[in-house]
């Protein structure tokens, strides 16, 4: 590596540079809906006590977020020192007393793009963020989840289709197949445990999105205390209301009418942008049908049974007590 990554490592040989205090990168890479939209723009992107580094990405840090994602291996192994070369030279332009964070749930979002492999984005992301660096800084995750029950009707809603029809067929041919498509992505410890094995297992914390419902306060005080930032800025400034609303615990999307027209039209004709969002905003007020992406209690049932192995191994792995949010 070259310039950025040099002037890392002269300042942590020079005189003064606290050898045994690096300062700490965090990666919260999701997984998506468990209140990562709220999280960023609420705490992390607000918190004097943070350097962020996105999200939005933008500049540089986009660049190296769709390389990750994006290439392949032999491009990849191509384009990684310039990746950790301008990740460097981010991570130089934070303050020297703050850690820094980065949160995107796309590193977790099985359909992100075509051909995503998760488990190669971890080993990438360490790649990238860790090795450079690792007598700098050290490399944390935080992993965010929420029960499989609850957020499969998301993923359908926001990456396969807002077509209500093709709900129950996506679920029973899932079903059948639990170890292809988006279903692998869920079982927890597996995934968890990928990243133990590459960031050391003491490295990784793991809080559910019901605790972050039910319990705000005692989970961002945890959140707190795992960012060393201070908790009651964290109550001030997260409060008590989701930027996500649409999807409800237990019940599945609920999707009106228009909105269902409207976001038809957006995905035939992708250029048409003012004229559904003045159309949206004058039919809010028309009472419509609702459309609803929600699990039968048999789907519901099957679905619980599938993970709860996983579920129940990743609470004891990480000292979390999932069951009693329904995990198993």
């Amino acid at each position: 590596l070259c310039s950025a990554t040099s002037r890392l490592q002269a300042d942590r040989l020079s005189p003064g540079y606290p050898m045994s205090n690096r300062r700490k990168l965090f990666l919260h890479v999701g997984y998506p809906k468990t209140a990562t939209t709220t999280l960023q723009k609420k705490l992390f992107a607000r918190h004097p006590g943070i350097c962020y580094l996105g999200k939005p990405l933008t500049g540089d840090l986009l660049d190296i977020e769709q390389n990750i994602l994006r290439l392949d291996s032999v491009q990849f192994e191509r384009a990684l020192p310039d990746l950790q070369e301008k990740f460097a030279a981010l991570a130089q332009d934070c303050p020297a007393q703050q850690n820094m964070l980065l949160s995107h749930e796309g590193f977790l979002r099985a359909a992100r793009y075509e051909g995503h492999d998760i488990g190669r984005t971890a080993e990438r992301l360490k790649q990238v963020f860790s090795d450079p660096v690792a007598d700098e800084f050290e490399a944390h995750v935080l992993i965010t989840i929420r029960k499989q029950v609850d957020i499969i009707p998301s993923y359908f809603f926001d990456s396969v289709s807002r077509s209500p029809d093709r709900f129950h067929h996506f679920i029973d041919s899932s079903l059948e197949n639990p170890q292809y498509g988006y279903f692998p992505s869920l079982f927890y410890d597996q995934v968890i445990g990928y990243y133990a094995a590459l960031f050391g297992r003491e490295r990784i914390r793991v809080l559910p999105f019901e605790a972050f419902i039910t319990r705000r306060e005692n989970f961002l005080h945890i959140l707190a205390g795992y960012l060393e930032i201070d908790a009651g800025t964290c109550l001030e400034l997260v409060g008590g209301k989701s930027h996500n609303v649409k999807l409800r615990a237990g019940e599945g999307y609920r999707l009106s009418a228009h909105e269902y027209v409207l976001d038809r039209v957006n995905r035939r004709r992708p250029g048409v942008q003012q004229l559904p969002k003045t159309l949206r905003i004058l039919l809010k007020r028309i009472p419509v049908k609702n459309y609803e992406f929600a699990m039968t209690p048999d789907e519901r049932s099957r679905i619980q049974a599938l993970f709860a192995d996983s579920n129940r191994q990743l609470s004891g792995q990480f000292d979390l007590d999932l069951e009693e949010y329904g995990y198993f």
